[in-house]
C-alpha cells in the first residue's frame, strides 16, 4: 500500500470516531438538536425567554392600537399565567375591537379568580358603564366600596381602579369610607391631596398636605418637595393662593403652635417675599426663643437670592439681639458680605459709596482676623481696593496673606488664587494671571474650580485675540459638570464662532474683544471709544447686536440710565431675532425704577412674554407682571388687562 493510501485509511478512521464521539449526545439529550459543534433547545412557548418576547410584542401592539394582534397575543400569555398585566392587556384589547362577551367573561372570570381584589369588580362595572348599562355599572361599583374590609392596601387600590377609570368622585368616596373604617389611625392625606390637585381643588389639596406634615412632622420635607413641585407648575397662581390662605387660617387659629408659623415660613421663602419672611422669623425668634438661628436662615436665604437689603437687616438684628453668641460673628461677616454685593450690584458710579464699604469691611477683618470665616469679607476687601479704590497693591497684600494663614483650608485657597488672577489681569499682567489659572485648573482637574479656572484661562485668550486656544478649551467645557460653567463656555464659544471673519485676522472680533477688556479693567472711556469706531465701521456685521448691548451695559455702570435704555431698546427693535434681544428688554426693565414707569415696565413684560415665549425669564416675567396687575387692580377701578394663557 502507499503512504498516500495509508493516509486515506488514517484520516477515515479519524472521522468516523469523531463521529462516534458526537452520537452519544442525541442519544442521551432527545430533546436537543446538533449543528455543528453548538447545541441549540428547540422552541417552547412558555420559555421564560419566549414569554419576554411575546410580552413586548404584545405591549407595542396595543401602543400601535393594534388591538386584533395585541389581543392574540395576549390571551396566549392570559392562559398560560392569568397574572395581572396580562389580564388588564388582554380586557382593553378585547374592548378595543369591541368583541364586549367575550371581554365580560374574561373580567367575570378574573374576579371569581381573585373575590378579595375589588379592581377586578371595577373592570367588569366599567365594562357595564362603557355599553351603557350604567345602573348596572354603578350598582358593581357601589357594592365594592360598601364591602371594604378595613385595610389600607385595599381601600387605596380600590381608589386608584377608581381613578384609572377616571371616577374621581367615586374615588374619594372610597378614601371617605377608608377614614371611617380605619378609624381615625389614618386619613389617607396624601392620596387625597394627590387626587384633590387632581381635580384641581386645590383648597383640599393645601388642607391634605399640611394636615399629613401636622400629623407626621418626618413627613414635612416631603410635603415642602411636593408642594415645590406644584408651586412650580402653577402659572395661574391658584395654587400659591390656596396654601397662603390655608396657612394663614391655621396661624390665626392656631397661633400657639409653631409649625404652621415654620411653614408660612418656609412659604414666604419660596414665594421669593423676603420682607414677610424675615418679619415672621424675628416674630418666631420673639416668641420662641431661638437663638437667632432662624433669622440667620433667612439671612443667608436672602442673600442667595441677591436680597442684600432685607439679608442686612437679618444680620443686624442678629447681632444687636446676639452680641455674645457664637452666631454673632458669622453675622458680622454675613452682613458685610451683603454689604459689598449690594454696592457692587448697584447701577451707576460708586467712587463715593467706595470708602465707607471699605472701613466697614476693615472693622470686621480686624475683628474677625483671617480665617474661613471672615474669608469672604478679605476676597470682597481685596476686590474694593483692587476695581473701585485703586489700591491694587493692598489688594495683592491682602491675597498673598490669606494664602500664607493656617486657618483657611487648602481648598478655599484655590477660589484666592483665582481672585489674584482677576487682578493680574487687571493690572495688566495676563501672564501672570493664566499661570494661576494654569496652576488652580491642574490641582482640580475634575472639580468646579478646576472647570472655572479652564474657563477664565479661555476667557482671557479671548480677550487678548487668541481665538482658536480660547474655542479649544471652551469646546472641552462644554461637557463641564457645572450646568453654569458649561453654559457659560457655550455661549462664548458660539459668540466667537459666530463673529470670527473668514480670514485669521476678524478685526471686528478683536477690537470687541479688546472694548471688553477694558470695560473689565474699568477702563469705560476708551472701551466706549473702541465700540463706537467698531459700530460706524461694522454696521452690518453679526456683531452689531452685540457692540449695541456691551455699550448700553457700560453707560448703565457709569450712571447715564437714558443713554443705557436708549441702547436696550435698539438691541431688540434693530435685531429683534437676536439671542440677546429678551435680555435687553430685562436690563430695560431693571432701569425703570420710578413707580409712574409701572405702564412702561408692564409694556416691557407683555413683550417677553408674547413675543419671547421661550425666553428664560419668562416664568419670572410671569409672576412679576401678575403682581404688577393685582397691585394695579387693588389701586383702581379702571379694567385692566387679564394675563393671557
Amino acid at each position: 500500500m502507499t503512504r498516500c493510501g495509508r493516509y486515506r485509511i488514517l484520516w477515515l478512521i479519524g472521522v468516523l470516531l469523531t463521529l462516534s464521539s458526537r452520537q452519544p449526545l442525541v442519544a442521551q439529550e432527545e430533546n436537543k438538536t446538533i449543528t455543528g459543534t453548538q447545541i441549540y433547545a428547540p422552541y417552547d412557548p412558555n420559555a421564560p425567554s419566549a414569554k419576554a418576547n411575546n410580552l413586548q410584542l404584545g405591549l407595542q401592539y396595543y401602543r400601535d392600537q393594534d388591538y386584533e394582534k395585541s389581543a392574540a397575543v395576549f390571551r396566549s400569555l392570559y392562559e398560560n399565567d392569568a397574572n395581572h398585566t396580562h389580564y388588564t392587556y388582554y380586557l382593553y384589547s378585547l374592548i378595543g375591537i369591541k368583541e364586549f362577551k367575550e371581554a365580560e367573561k374574561l373580567a367575570k372570570r378574573q374576579r371569581r379568580a381573585n373575590p378579595q381584589n375589588h379592581r377586578y369588580a371595577i373592570d367588569l362595572g366599567y365594562l357595564y358603564v362603557t355599553l351603557g348599562e350604567v345602573q348596572k355599572g354603578h350598582k358593581i361599583y357601589r357594592e365594592a366600596i360598601e364591602s371594604l374590609p378595613a385595610r389600607r392596601q385595599d381601600i387605596v387600590n380600590l381608589a386608584n381602579a377608581f381613578i384609572g377609570k377616571r371616577e374621581t368622585d367615586l374615588a374619594l368616596e372610597t378614601f371617605q369610607r377608608g377614614i371611617a373604617l380605619m378609624q381615625g389611625t389614618d386619613n389617607f392625606e396624601n392620596e387625597l391631596a394627590s387626587l384633590y390637585y387632581t381635580t384641581q381643588q386645590y383648597d383640599q389639596m393645601a388642607e391634605a398636605y399640611l394636615s399629613l406634615a401636622a400629623n407626621d412632622p418626618s413627613k414635612t420635607s416631603f410635603v415642602q418637595n411636593r408642594l415645590q413641585y406644584y408651586l412650580g407648575l402653577d402659572r395661574e397662581g391658584e395654587i400659591h393662593e390656596a396654601l397662603r390662605i390655608a396657612l394663614l387660617r391655621k396661624v390665626q387659629s392656631q397661633p400657639d403652635e409653631r409649625f404652621f408659623s415654620d411653614f408660612l415660613l418656609w412659604f414666604s421663602l419660596q414665594e421669593k417675599d423676603y420682607s414677610t419672611a424675615l418679619r415672621q422669623a424675628i416674630a418666631l425668634d420673639k416668641r420662641f426663643d431661638s437663638n437667632g438661628n432662624m433669622v440667620f436662615n433667612v439671612g443667608t436665604f436672602c442673600l442667595a437670592g441677591k436680597e442684600f437689603t432685607v439679608a442686612m437687616e437679618a444680620f443686624s438684628y442678629i447681632r444687636k439681639h446676639y452680641p455674645d453668641d457664637p452666631i454673632y460673628a458669622a453675622s458680622l461677616a454675613g452682613y458685610n458680605h451683603a454689604l459689598f454685593e449690594r454696592f457692587r450690584a448697584a447701577p451707576g458710579p460708586k467712587d463715593e459709596q467706595a470708602l465707607q464699604i471699605e472701613l466697614s469691611l476693615r472693622e470686621a477683618i480686624d475683628e474677625l482676623g483671617i480665617s474661613s470665616l471672615s474669608l469672604q469679607n478679605v476676597r470682597d476687601l481685596s476686590h474694593l481696593y483692587a476695581f473701585y479704590r485703586g489700591k491694587s497693591n493692598q489688594a495683592r497684600e491682602l491675597l498673598e496673606k490669606a494664602l500664607t494663614e493656617r486657618l483657611i483650608k487648602p481648598a478655599e485657597k484655590q477660589e484666592v488664587k483665582l481672585d489674584l488672577a482677576d487682578l493680574f489681569l487687571f493690572i495688566g499682567d495676563p501672564w501672570e494671571a493664566t499661570l494661576l489659572l494654569s496652576q488652580v485648573e491642574k490641582s482640580n482637574k475634575n472639580e468646579p474650580i478646576g472647570h472655572e479656572a479652564k474657563f477664565r484661562n479661555a476667557k482671557l485668550s479671548y480677550y487678548i485675540g487668541e481665538y482658536g486656544w480660547a474655542e479649544a478649551q471652551l469646546d472641552i467645557l462644554k461637557g463641564a459638570t457645572s450646568k453654569l460653567i458649561a453654559n457659560d463656555a457655550m455661549n462664548l464659544y458660539l459668540f466667537i464662532k459666530d463673529n470670527k471673519d473668514n480670514d485669521s485676522l476678524s478685526p471686528a472680533l478683536k477690537v470687541f474683544s479688546r472694548a471688553e477688556l477694558l470695560a473689565f479693567r474699568r477702563q469705560y472711556d476708551a472701551a466706549l471709544h473702541l465700540l463706537d469706531s467698531l459700530a460706524q465701521n461694522n454696521r452690518t456685521h453679526s456683531i452689531a447686536d452685540d457692540n449695541l448691548y456691551k455699550q448700553a451695559e457700560i453707560y448703565e455702570k457709569t450712571g447715564d440710565f437714558a443713554r443705557a435704555d436708549s441702547l436696550y431698546q435698539q438691541v431688540y427693535t434693530s435685531f429683534p431675532k437676536s439671542i440677546l434681544a429678551d435680555d435687553a428688554l430685562m436690563r430695560q426693565i431693571t432701569l425703570q425704577k420710578l413707580p409712574q414707569a409701572q405702564e412702561k415696565v408692564n409694556a416691557l413684560y407683555e413683550k417677553i412674554l408674547f413675543e419671547y415665549p421661550g425666553s428664560i425669564f419668562a416664568v419670572e416675567v410671569r409672576e412679576n407682571y401678575r403682581s404688577a396687575i393685582d397691585a394695579q387692580k387693588e389701586n383702581s377701578t379702571i379694567p385692566l388687562p387679564e394675563i393671557k394663557k
